[in-house]
């Protein structure tokens, strides 16, 4: 008994170092740190991605680990990118009315997307709507593009983070996303021989072509990617009945919630 409660323990622990990395990094962005604020985005999603890992690696998937996912990637994925954007904002000298606009609607439309998810079996081998960690990525990673990336890619995102009007428009483009019902392509594996996964090859090697070109920048941009290839993939019907799928929303990995 015991060392099942040891071992249905470990997922949470890791959900909960989630949690506590997009805590920390919405502390960082009101201190200034954005930099620091960044990382801890990359390792809330780190551990977004082992905490569904471990939990079925283990046997433990659970309602609770479910739904204390859903919440540490509110914190982390929708209330952390929000205040992001509305600290640049400020920044580029926007209006302030312009950053209260993104705090409020990132979150909401991020806690909308995650209770749709855990509610949708359809989701199972398909997602509608921007999933909240890729939301994180594409507005929680600048600063580490802008310090260390290169290229076209670093000059693009200075730009951006220089001019309030397209962070807005960004911002609510990601919030519109994740609340729509546009079908994206999973990257839950069915078998090797499955048409999609050349989507999903294509998706993986574009990522890696824009890090080996515009280093840390590439990582909103490899969102970006996956947006348009993730949306012709489900647009196209290259996964089987997405929306026809049958399955709880419990099999699903934790990054893709």
């Amino acid at each position: 008994m015991i060392r099942l409660t040891i071992r249905r323990g470990i997922p949470n622990l890791i959900t909960l170092g989630n949690l506590a990395a997009g805590a920390a990094g919405i502390w960082m962005v009101s201190q200034g740190e954005v930099i620091t604020a960044s990382w801890m985005v990359l390792l809330a999603a780190v551990f977004d991605l082992l905490d569904g890992l471990m939990a079925r690696a283990l046997g433990v998937e659970s309602a609770l680990g479910k739904d204390l996912d859903s919440l540490a990637d509110l914190v982390s994925f929708g209330l952390l990118p929000g205040v992001f954007m509305a600290w640049f904002i400020q920044h580029a000298g926007g209006e302030q009315w312009m950053g209260y606009v993104v705090l409020i609607l990132l979150p909401v439309a991020a806690a909308y997307r995650l209770a749709r998810f855990n509610n949708d079996p359809s989701q199972k081998y398909g997602f509608r709507g921007l999933p909240a960690p890729a939301n994180g990525i594409l507005l929680g990673t600048w600063p580490l593009g802008i310090v260390y990336g290169k290229g076209l890619g670093m000059q693009g995102l200075e730009w951006v983070a220089e001019n309030p009007l397209p962070i807005l428009i960004l911002a609510l483009t990601a919030a519109a996303l994740m609340a729509s019902r546009l079908p994206l392509l999973s990257f839950k594996l069915r078998g090797w021989k499955e048409p999609a996964n050349v989507w999903r090859l294509s998706i993986v090697l574009s990522a890696l072509l824009m890090l080996i070109f515009f280093g840390m920048a590439a990582l909103p941009l490899a969102v970006l990617a996956y947006m348009v290839l993730g949306s012709m993939a489900g647009l196209g019907k290259a996964q089987v009945k997405m929306p026809g799928a049958s399955g709880s929303a419990d099999d699903e990995p934790s990054l893709q919630r």
